[in-house]
């Protein structure tokens, strides 16, 4: 479970070279093993890390057994886009539990997503807390 972490924070800092605005976004699939890694960022400026990995993945993939671990909460929903919101495109996969580094920082979101998850069903844990720092570093501007 650690390695997931781990590699969802590594996605994460990817995205310092492309993507300069916002937090710093990294999400792993896994079943018994690592599925599809990615980045906010890394398809697109619209282009949530969670998104890119559901949507790559979808088609090939049964993902009822499946757990997502992403850095900071996902989207419960999207502004000026017609994009679906990260959690509904987590709900309508059926994963079965997302690990989340941090809440939204954004106030009027913060929480929503994890709340929408669990109304669905969906396990919602955090990261243990000796990713703080790491993570706290993800939200950091970068210009």
């Amino acid at each position: 479970m650690l390695t997931y972490m781990d590699a969802a924070i590594a996605a994460a800092e990817k995205g310092r070279d492309v993507f300069h605005q916002g937090p710093l976004v990294g999400a792993v699939l896994s079943g018994p093993a690592i599925i599809s890694i990615a980045y906010r960022g890394e398809f697109g400026r619209e282009m949530h890390a969670e998104e890119a990995i559901l949507q790559r993945e979808s088609r090939d993939e049964d993902m009822r057994n499946s757990a997502l671990y992403v850095t900071m909460e996902p989207c419960d929903r999207r502004i000026d886009t017609w994009r679906k919101s990260c959690v509904d495109l987590i709900i309508e996969c059926r994963i079965k539990s997302v690990y989340v580094g941090l809440l939204n920082p954004d106030l009027a979101h913060q929480g929503h997503g994890i709340r929408k998850l669990r109304a669905a069903g969906i396990q919602v844990h955090f990261f243990p807390a000796i990713y703080q720092s790491r993570l706290d570093n993800l939200l950091l501007q970068r210009d």
